[in-house]
């Protein structure tokens, strides 16, 4: 594995995709892309009647911060993540960080590297209500009144990626 420092110019390649919670979609496009991409967001991924999800081993996965921090017992219905986030081993797990977002349709990793930082937003936005917005507008209200402690880089973005149906 390597830094995003590591390769001078180094770009991240992201692919997003809606899995329609199809086995089938998301193995097959961990397959196609394992060597074309280093992050896949997908919205609606598979979950078994466990509600476990799959990946190959080139892939860490990534779930919603929220997710399981409750007692099954306690957990909604029909509440398995609506977003995974799949990071490809060659990334170094020191280059990157998982941000809590308190949904189970939000996952937010900051990137780091020699030039700057990167936020991605991987959205599941469900259009019944306006949930995942609020819990978004939580999360930035945290960040500018200090709740996150986290130092900002010179050059850091934002990436939103999702379905936003």
């Amino acid at each position: 594995s390597f830094t995003m420092t590591d390769t001078e110019g180094y770009q991240l390649q992201i692919w997003q995709q809606n899995a329609r919670k199809s086995w089938d979609v998301q193995m097959t496009t961990l397959h196609v892309m394992e060597q074309q991409y280093d992050i896949i967001c997908l919205q609606e991924p598979h979950f078994d009647f466990q509600e476990l999800t799959r990946a190959t081993p080139a892939w860490n996965v990534v779930l919603p911060t929220s997710y399981r921090q409750v007692e099954q017992e306690e957990q909604e219905e029909d509440k398995v993540p609506r977003a995974l986030t799949l990071v490809h081993e060659r990334l170094s797990m020191n280059a990157w960080t998982q941000i809590e977002v308190d949904t189970n349709d939000v996952i937010t990793i900051w990137f780091t590297g020699g030039v700057g930082a990167l936020n991605v937003y991987n959205i599941y936005n469900d259009c019944q209500h306006s949930e995942t917005v609020e819990n978004l507008e939580r999360h930035f209200r945290g960040h500018q009144e200090g709740q996150v402690r986290r130092e900002r880089r010179e050059w850091e973005g934002d990436l939103w990626l999702g379905d936003f149906n």
